[in-house]
C-alpha cells in the first residue's frame, strides 16, 4: 500500500485488488481451511436440525376484525399463557421457553395473523363493500418447526391457549356488559316505578272527582255518549263524568299492569345482583376461561337451582345468565384447525445446506480477513520497516512449523497486507 501511495495519491480498484489477491496469496492458506471447517461445521447443524416452515388456519367463528384487535392483547398476558401451558401435556423444560414466547406480544403479531374473507382483488372490484360485514377466514399461525411432532404439539398448544384466552374475554365481556345493565335498568325502572304509581294516585283522584260528580248530578248518567277516549292531557275534560271513569279506570288497569311488569323486572335483576356478587367474590382469583366458566356454572347451580318453578323471575334470570354461558363456551369449542398442517418437503432458506455453508463460509472468511489484516498492519507498524516477518511473528508462533513456512517472510514483498 506504502507503493500504491508512492505512485499516486488516488488508490483505483484495480490497485486494491492486486492487494487483496496478494493478501489471500500470502494468508489465505490459514483462512480458508478455517473458513472451510466452520462452513462444514454449520452445515452439519444443518442438515441435523433443519427448520420447516408450517402454515396453519384456525377457524374461529363469528370473529369480525374489531373483535380479533380486542382479543390479541390478551394473548400475552402473564397469567392466562401460564394456566393454558398449565393445561397441556407438554414435556420437561418446554414449558418455560413457551412461557417465555407466549409472554411476547411480538410473538403473537408475528405468528398469528387475520385473515378476511375479502382480498385486495375483491376490494377492487367492488369498492362499495362495508368492513363492518366483512368476516373472517380464521387465523393464520405460522410456526417454524423441526418435525411433525413438535409441529402437531406446538399448534395444539396455540389453539388451546387463544381458546382459553376468547372464552376468558367473552365471559369478561358478559360480566362487565350484565353489571353495567344492572346498574342503569335499576335507576331507570325505579324511577318509572315512582312515575306509574303517581300516575294511579292521580287517576284514583280523578275517579273519587266524578264519582262526587255523579251523586251531585244524578241526570248525567242518562248521558247518551258511549265513546270513551283517551283521558290524558285533558282530552276528556268535555265528556261526561261517567265516561270518564270509565276511562280513567282503564288507563290506571294498563298502567296497574305495567307496574306489575316493572316489579317483576326489577326483582329480575335483583337475582343478577346476586349472580354478580357470588361471581366477582372469586372472579379476581381466577385466571383462565375454562375456570371462570366452571366458576360460573358453580354459582348458577346454586343460586339457580332447578326447582325454580314457581319463581318465574328466578327461573328467567337463571336461564339468561346460563344461555349466555353456553353461547360462549360454544363459540369456544368451535375453534378448531380447518385441516391438519403438513410440513413442507425442503426447510426453510436459511437452513438449507447449500445456503448454510456458503453464508457461513463467506462471512467467516470476511470476518478472519479483517481481523488478520487488523492485527498484521499493527504488527507491521510496531516493527521497523521492512524487517516483519510472518514467519517469526509470535502471533503465528501456534502453528505448525510446515504451515507457518508457507507465510509471507520479511522484506518488503512480505510486508504488505
Amino acid at each position: 500500500m506504502n507503493e500504491v501511495r508512492e505512485r499516486s495519491g488516488d488508490v483505483s480498484l484495480g490497485d486494491l485488488l492486486l492487494e487483496l489477491l496478494r493478501f489471500y496469496r500470502d494468508f489465505g492458506v490459514l483462512l480458508f481451511p478455517l473458513a472451510l471447517v466452520a462452513a462444514l461445521v454449520a452445515g452439519g447443524l444443518a442438515l441435523r436440525y433443519p427448520l420447516y416452515g408450517a402454515t396453519a388456519l384456525l377457524e374461529t367463528p363469528q370473529m369480525s376484525l374489531d373483535q380479533w384487535r380486542r382479543l390479541q392483547p390478551m394473548l400475552s398476558d402473564r397469567q392466562l399463557v401460564a394456566a393454558s401451558l398449565a393445561d397441556a401435556s407438554l414435556p420437561d423444560g418446554a414449558v418455560p421457553r413457551l412461557q417465555k414466547l407466549f409472554q411476547q406480544p411480538r410473538y403473537w403479531s408475528k405468528r398469528v395473523g387475520y385473515r378476511s374473507t375479502v382480498g385486495r382483488d375483491d376490494i377492487r372490484e367492488q369498492i362499495n363493500i362495508d368492513p363492518k360485514k366483512i368476516g373472517a377466514l380464521g387465523l393464520e399461525v405460522s410456526l417454524n418447526v423441526r418435525n411433525e411432532a413438535a409441529a402437531a404439539q406446538r399448534f395444539a398448544v396455540i389453539a388451546s391457549h387463544i381458546r382459553q384466552v376468547m372464552l376468558w374475554g367473552d365471559l369478561r365481556e358478559y360480566l362487565d356488559r350484565l353489571r353495567q345493565d344492572v346498574l342503569e335498568q335499576r335507576s331507570r325502572l325505579q324511577i318509572e316505578q315512582s312515575r306509574r304509581q303517581f300516575a294511579i294516585e292521580q287517576g284514583q283522584q280523578q275517579v273519587e272527582d266524578m264519582q262526587r260528580l255523579l251523586r251531585q248530578y244524578p241526570e248525567v248518567r242518562r248521558s247518551e255518549v258511549n265513546t270513551v277516549v283517551s283521558v290524558g292531557d285533558g282530552g276528556g275534560r268535555y265528556l261526561s263524568p261517567l265516561a270518564q271513569i270509565v276511562a280513567l279506570e282503564s288507563t290506571m288497569s294498563d298502567t296497574r299492569s305495567q307496574l306489575r311488569k316493572g316489579v317483576r323486572e326489577l326483582e329480575e335483576l335483583e337475582w343478577k345482583q346476586r349472580f354478580l356478587d357470588r361471581v366477582d367474590a372469586r372472579v379476581d382469583g381466577l385466571s383462565s376461561g375454562k375456570a371462570l366458566a366452571d366458576w360460573m356454572a358453580q354459582c348458577l347451580a346454586g343460586l339457580f337451582p332447578a326447582d325454580t318453578a314457581e319463581n318465574t323471575a328466578q327461573r328467567q334470570a337463571g336461564s339468561e345468565i346460563r344461555m349466555n354461558l353456553e353461547q360462549a363456551r360454544s363459540r369456544a369449542a368451535q375453534l378448531r384447525y380447518k385441516a391438519s398442517p403438513a410440513l413442507p418437503v425442503s426447510p426453510l432458506l436459511s437452513r438449507r445446506l447449500p445456503v448454510v455453508m456458503a453464508a457461513v463460509f463467506a462471512g467467516t472468511l470476511l470476518a478472519l480477513s479483517l481481523a488478520l489484516a487488523a492485527c498484521v498492519a499493527l504488527r507491521r507498524a510496531g516493527a521497523a520497516p521492512g524487517t516483519w516477518s510472518a514467519r517469526q511473528d509470535p502471533l503465528f508462533a501456534w502453528l505448525p512449523e510446515r504451515l507457518r513456512r508457507r507465510l509471507p517472510a520479511g522484506g518488503a514483498e512480505g510486508g504488505r497486507v
